[in-house]
């Protein structure tokens, strides 16, 4: 994997890099870790992004393909020792959709299309934490093979499921069925959404929360409207707001290209978007909103747009000769909201080179961070340049952003003074200070083999991440990783 990157934070003092600052005191333990890639798994868009869920502040679950036709759940201790290994099979065409971890147990969710019988279903697997027995199995959803793909929400605690489909009438979804369920796969209700009442063409994102309470968020009118209904299971009524975000501005045509959603557990939902120019493609601006349906109100940010201004700033970490002339393939990949209700959006640059078997780009990270009164308090952009084959994709590159210990923690695979390694970028996420980027010490091999597995990283604690890695050395494996940091 051939990845080569290079750290810029514009909107603070450039930080001059130097061994002393690269290396974080850590201590590491490892053992070694067998991978099986899955191959029925969107290179681009992850279904599973995180395989490994924390249990404790010293345990863990790991889910990981063990042969084309079997997945496995295993626990591990403090020492990375395996506590327990519960098999899963699949049959021919079934495929992992959801992992999560609740109360009740572990829950792996399963997808299986059957032509002959023309019907596709959703199954539930629970297993006990303590010792990995099978608890349930249990058919949760069944829809038509032709429709479109069973789709799912869990809820932050994992302790709610929405499975859901839509109902089309030619390109338009008219409706969305839904069952909602329980973390022991016991049915709570069955959900209808109907949506004959709107007449454009429509996307739709559901969310859930802990209670259940589910979060309806409805792209309409030639993607420039954005609203959001909540249902709750102890009633029909439906609570409905709406915003326009997209429209005529100053002469312009504007239109919702990407949205991205934080739901809090208290009746908050956030939706960022990022709106287009119709006639040109330019980006045009960010938006955030907050929907606060305890209080029936909405609170806006101010509009962020993105100027000549902007790319100018950008410009700055390009070579003078190959200027950036506009912005291009950025996305909303995270939404953050801290203890502090600081709200941190990042974009990124990714992309694919070209062709279908072309290689993978991960680029710019763009942060946006407002303040509880959705006043944008800072802005920055780390610059880096990560490549990947792709049969890899994004597995291994991009970034992994957590909230620990009062700061953002920003994971990279680097190469940084000839040392590839995973980086860690700590950054005050009031504030927007940061620290350089220190090298966690795996000594990460720097080839065309797989180096790295972003899905299997999980922070433990404050101070505990566990990382899969193949390090640095001739013929050497894979292995798993338990960080400790000094």
């Amino acid at each position: 994997m051939n990845k080569h990157i290079l750290f810029l934070l514009f909107s603070l003092p450039f930080l001059v890099i130097s061994a002393a600052d690269l290396q974080a005191q850590s201590k590491i333990k490892s053992v070694p870790f067998a991978y099986r890639p899955d191959a029925s798994d969107d290179r681009y868009n992850q279904r599973l992004k995180h395989k490994t869920l924390p249990v404790s502040e010293t345990d863990f679950v790991i889910l990981s393909k063990k042969t084309d036709t079997e997945f496995a759940v295993e626990r591990y201790n403090e020492r990375l020792e395996k506590t327990w290994s519960a098999v899963l099979p699949l049959t021919s065409g079934e495929t992992v959709e959801a992992f999560s971890k609740s109360e009740a147990g572990v829950s792996v969710l399963t997808h299986r299309t059957n032509e002959e019988v023309g019907s596709q279903t959703l199954t539930g697997h629970l297993f006990d934490l303590k010792n990995g027995s099978k608890l349930e199995t249990k058919k949760l959803f069944e829809a038509p093979a032709k429709s479109r793909k069973i789709a799912v929400s869990i809820s932050e605690d994992g302790s709610k499921i929405a499975a859901f489909q839509y109902l089309m009438q030619e390109a338009k979804i008219k409706a969305i069925q839904a069952g909602i369920f329980d973390s022991r796969f016991q049915k709570l209700k069955d959900q209808n959404y109907n949506l004959r009442d709107i007449a454009t063409n429509i996307s739709a994102s559901l969310k859930i929360d802990n209670r259940g309470d589910q979060f309806l968020c409805l792209l309409s009118d030639n993607a420039t409207k954005l609203t959001v209904r909540k249902y709750t299971n102890a009633s029909d009524e439906v609570k409905v707001m709406s915003v326009q975000l997209g429209g005529m501005f100053s002469g312009r045509q504007v239109y919702v290209f990407q949205t991205q959603y934080q739901l809090q557990q208290n009746g908050l939902l956030y939706a960022a978007a990022l709106t287009l120019d119709r006639n040109t493609s330019d980006y045009h601006s960010l938006k955030l909103v907050k929907f606060d349906f305890a209080a029936s109100e909405m609170a806006f940010a101010p509009e962020f747009k993105f100027t000549q201004e902007y790319i100018d700033s950008l410009n700055k970490y390009y070579p003078s000769d190959k200027p950036v002339k506009r912005l291009e393939d950025i996305e909303l990949s995270q939404m953050v909201i801290t203890p502090e209700k600081d709200v941190v959006l990042i974009a990124e640059k990714r992309y694919t080179e070209g062709s279908e078997n072309s290689n993978y780009v991960a680029k710019e990270l763009h942060l946006f961070t407002y303040d509880e009164y959705l006043n944008l308090a800072w802005r920055s952009i780390l610059m880096k340049n990560q490549v990947s084959p792709p049969d890899e994709g994004f597995s291994g590159i991009s970034y992994l952003a957590n909230y620990v210990n009062g700061a953002l923690h920003i994971l990279t695979l680097e190469t940084i003074n000839g040392k590839t390694d995973l980086y860690n970028r700590r950054i005050n996420a009031h504030n927007g200070a940061g620290e350089n980027p220190k090298a966690i010490g795996l000594n990460v091999a720097n080839d065309k083999n797989v180096a790295y597995i972003k899905d299997f990283t999980a922070w433990l604690n404050d101070r505990t991440l566990v990382v899969v890695s193949r390090p640095s050395k001739k013929s050497a494996s894979l292995q798993l990783n338990r960080i400790i940091f000094k």
